[in-house]
């Protein structure tokens, strides 16, 4: 994951250089690191600065497409975060009912 973080950093670092097209390769290559992994937050992020490069592109509809992924990947993370908790409590509860 260090690979995908430090393509980020520098498609970020790129973008503020106003070389959008370095940044976008750079944030694409992120994005099948953690797709690799199944690193979804890794993933949302991704999207997110891709999103920002189109953008700074002035490619809006290409920005909104990305921004949309990365938040429908947000919104299922913090489902599973939800269930995650949920079920933790009913197995604590279940083990207090036990004894």
């Amino acid at each position: 994951m260090a690979e995908g973080r430090a393509c980020s950093n520098l498609g970020i670092l790129y973008q503020l250089l106003n070389e959008f097209e370095a940044a976008l390769k750079l944030h694409k290559v992120h994005l099948q690191i953690a797709k690799d992994l199944g690193d979804r937050a890794s993933q949302g992020r991704a999207y997110g600065n891709i999103g920002n490069a189109y953008s700074s592109m002035q490619q809006y509809d290409l920005a909104v497409r990305f921004h949309k992924q990365e938040l429908a990947i947000s919104k299922v993370g913090i489902q599973l975060q939800l269930f995650q908790l949920c079920f933790k409590f009913c197995c604590q509860a279940n083990v207090k009912w036990q004894l």
